[in-house]
């Protein structure tokens, strides 16, 4: 096996597949460097925006009631709804100050303080005590005291509940913005409480860099498993011609014994690009911005690990939500993700769980281009094959997501166990698996019939 793989790698097909895939992945790298450093400066200018905004929408929205109102409850209402106001544009006057003087990679407990005291108070208007949807501070009681997060508000919460100058939205919005926002409120206590690095998408971390791979670029995956594909019979058409390889000597009687030696060493070789090609900019990111948060919560669909059906959300104006760092996105005028359905994840455990549908995937597409090879006896038409075969699946994977019995639709393994795609993570597992078994017993019998020299 030695012998085999030190062929592999002096051969010029392996190592220009190895120096595109690191190229693609130093793409990446330079993007997230670039967001990563752009970040500060675009947060304090959205911050200042919703500030300037905010100020006048306050001063309008005062102007308005007087004039229309004069009834004292009425007013009494506005009143308590104008000092929370107030105090948000407070709270985000002070957070654009620290944020200024904050160097990207630092960590502010006061910063994370303020953010998590901010969004308890939109949380809190969203409450309903009828419908089961208590304060925040009755939620994370615990939290709030052990952490020293108590604050005292200038306002009378029982004002602000239901109280129609804040509340926009119809009721099932409220619910779903009130689930999503104690999804975030959750993360960011976890992150205050364990003082693990805060993880977003424009994050420089070596984490970041992975879920922008596997997950965040849309053309990452499938660009990958194409070039697998294409690599895998190439490898083995390169053998048939030349001979360099050298994997099997002598034809035995059992032809699944060559079979078994093309596979092995070639799908030892792509997994040692994987490794290569990932870990040289892990290593670097980790090594630049350091390999704290792991740890960090995501949302996940928990149904997708014992369901083949997901979970689904049909509000057309839910945004993000499932994963990605994010946790949840909210829009106080129309609907937010997620529902109650997901459930927090630490990153590392998403990482882990994704890897098996993402092996047994290798294993597939390696098996299809090795089987290609050595199935069709004519050099040029396997390659022709495997061509056709890379071109269909890209197609599948742009428009065939409803194909939920194809393997080559699978998309990519994050977006799977995170949830929110048309193949639950069982799913897809079950169904690489029967392809998997079903193409080796075919190549196997076609192989034992052919007459082929090695």
């Amino acid at each position: 096996m030695r012998y085999q793989l030190k062929s592999i790698f002096r051969n010029r097909i392996t190592l220009t597949v190895l120096v595109i895939i690191i190229i693609l992945n130093l793409y990446t790298v330079i993007n997230l460097e670039r967001e990563a450093y752009s970040s500060k400066s675009k947060i304090v200018d959205n911050l200042e925006l919703e500030l300037i905004q905010a100020k006048e929408a306050n001063a309008r929205n005062k102007d308005s009631v007087k004039a229309r109102y004069k009834d004292p409850e009425i007013l009494s209402l506005h009143d308590n709804y104008t000092k929370l106001r107030e105090w948000l544009i407070k709270n985000k006057e002070r957070m654009i100050e620290i944020y200024k003087n904050l160097n990207p990679e630092e960590y502010s407990d006061e910063l994370l303080a303020m953010e998590i005291m901010e969004i308890r108070t939109v949380m809190d208007v969203n409450a309903d005590f009828e419908e089961n949807r208590p304060l925040s501070e009755d939620i994370f009681k615990e939290e709030i005291t052990m952490l020293g997060l108590k604050e005292e508000l200038p306002v009378d919460f029982n004002k602000i509940i239901n109280n129609a100058f804040y509340t926009f939205n119809i009721k099932e919005d409220r619910h779903a913005i009130y689930d999503g926002l104690k999804s975030i409120i959750t993360r960011l206590l976890d992150l205050y409480k364990t003082k693990e690095k805060r993880l977003e998408l424009d994050i420089a971390s070596p984490w970041t860099f992975y879920v922008r791979k596997v997950g965040f670029e849309g053309f990452s995956v499938p660009v990958l498993c194409t070039i697998f594909l294409v690599y895998t019979c190439a490898m083995v058409v390169e053998d048939r011609k030349s001979r360099s390889m050298q994997l099997v000597k002598v034809l035995p009687k059992n032809r699944g014994y060559i079979f078994g030696h093309y596979y092995t060493a070639i799908l030892l070789s792509v997994f040692i690009i994987l490794i290569i090609s990932f870990l040289i900019p892990i290593l670097f990111m980790g090594i630049r911005h350091g390999f704290g948060g792991l740890r960090n919560l995501i949302l996940v669909d928990p149904k997708g690990f014992t369901s083949f059906n997901g979970y689904e959300h049909v509000d057309i104006w839910g945004t993000l939500g499932i994963g990605r760092f994010a946790t949840s996105s909210m829009n106080m005028n129309h609907g937010a993700m997620p529902s109650n359905q997901l459930e927090l994840y630490p990153l590392w455990k998403v990482m882990g769980l994704s890897m098996i549908p993402a092996i047994l995937k290798l294993l597939f597409l390696t098996l299809l281009g090795v089987g290609i090879g050595l199935c069709i006896s004519n050099k040029n038409t396997s390659i022709l094959v495997t061509s056709l075969v890379a071109v269909i699946y890209i197609v599948f994977q742009l428009y065939g997501s409803d194909m939920l019995f194809n393997p080559l639709s699978i998309g990519s393994a994050w977006n799977i166990t995170l949830g929110g795609m048309a193949f639950t993570w069982v799913r897809a597992v079950v169904v690489l698996v029967v392809a998997l078994i079903a193409s080796t017993t075919i190549i196997y019998i076609i192989i034992n019939k052919q007459d082929f020299n090695v």
